[in-house]
């Protein structure tokens, strides 16, 4: 495929994820019902962060510079450590500290699940890239596809099909083993190596789908992954709902599709979705404590959706209030490791 500079397709589509994100964490449509909350927030709203794996595998791998490659795990280190760091007052009021067995704990979620909720992003970032990395090169990129998704199909038995494998009691001990590991399949092991390479797949392919083609595939499969998650609750099969065998098909054609769309880049998207996706935690429990203090509770957090709109606009003004001090102080884009992650994220 050709190599463009620009793909505002995928910057409007950060802007997208990162909201769809903040609904998963503040669920805008409970209040309207479980189906409702059920569609959004633990289906369609799935599509956000193997969105971002796929850009960060559409751009590294793309243009096949391997020195921008590694400095993609300098930049999400430091980005990971700079969030331990803003997220350590609240693991210290919640009581994290002084859980039993603190420093498995500590190395556990290092690793896998995040030391808040939301980070498990980054360190899944840092350990299914790497995996990515040695995979192609020891087996170039179809093999690669093969054992991520073998990698995948496991991650699906410890996700939203656990239920079929809980009462096959040899299968079961096995996933126990992983849970001792790790929280959830979904992490930079079972869940994250697909989608990086599902994404340096589609920038390396001599061809490119048409729109129409690449919108009826793409919606044609989320209405199957609906219909698959519906299912699934139905039969209370799921141990976790993040990972569907339709989540990979859609995104392939959602991302086609994005790379067709032309028009101006929204470059600063890259850095915005970036902090929105980081802070909004932050944000969630400032709002949770400001309507305790004056009251209102009842419109601002008990009401789910009003909660959501205020958190993503909260998020949103801090986020490009951050952005404007960067740019009055006149730290340039280059030397600011903010925008570089969200470069090296966006395009490298």
């Amino acid at each position: 495929m050709k190599w463009r500079k620009d793909y505002p397709g995928i910057d409007i589509f950060r802007m997208i994820a990162a909201i769809l994100v903040i609904g998963i964490h503040t669920w805008p449509f409970a209040d309207f019902g479980e189906i409702p909350e059920l569609l959004f927030t633990r289906t369609i709203a799935r599509i956000a962060v193997p969105f971002f794996f796929m850009a960060s595998g559409f751009f590294l791998f793309g243009k096949g510079d391997e020195k921008g490659r590694f400095g993609f795990f300098k930049k999400t280190s430091i980005l990971y450590g700079v969030s331990i760091l803003l997220y350590l007052p609240v693991n210290i009021y919640s009581g994290y500290f002084k859980e039993p067995s603190l420093f498995y704990n500590i190395i556990k979620d290092l690793i896998f699940d995040g030391t808040f909720y939301h980070l498990w992003y980054l360190p899944a970032s840092i350990l299914g890239m790497g995996m990515v990395f040695l995979m192609v090169r020891g087996l170039g990129m179809k093999g690669g596809l093969w054992i991520s998704l073998i990698l995948y199909c496991i991650g699906l038995f410890g996700d939203s099909y656990y239920g079929w494998i809980e009462q096959v009691g040899f299968i079961k001990k096995i996933y126990d083993g992983i849970f001792v590991i790790t929280d959830y399949t979904r992490n930079g092991l079972f869940f994250a190596p697909i989608f990086f390479l599902t994404g340096g797949m589609i920038a390396r392919q001599k061809w490119k789908w048409q729109r129409n083609k690449c919108m009826f595939f793409f919606f044609l499969f989320l209405a199957c992954m609906i219909g698959e998650s519906l299912l699934l609750h139905q039969w209370e099969i799921p141990k976790f709902d993040s990972m569907y065998i339709f989540l990979l098909p859609c995104m392939i054609f959602l991302f086609q599709w994005l790379i067709v769309i032309r028009g101006k880049s929204r470059r600063s998207f890259r850095l915005l979705s970036m902090l929105v996706y980081l802070i909004h935690p932050m944000i969630i429990i400032l709002v949770r404590g400001g309507a305790k203090v004056t009251k209102l509770e009842k419109v601002l957090v008990e009401n789910h959706l009003i909660h959501f709109f205020v958190v993503t606009i909260v998020s949103l003004g801090v986020s490009i209030g951050i952005e404007k001090i960067f740019s009055l102080k006149g730290v340039k884009n280059n030397d600011n490791p903010l925008w570089k992650h969200g470069e090296s994220l966006g395009r490298n």
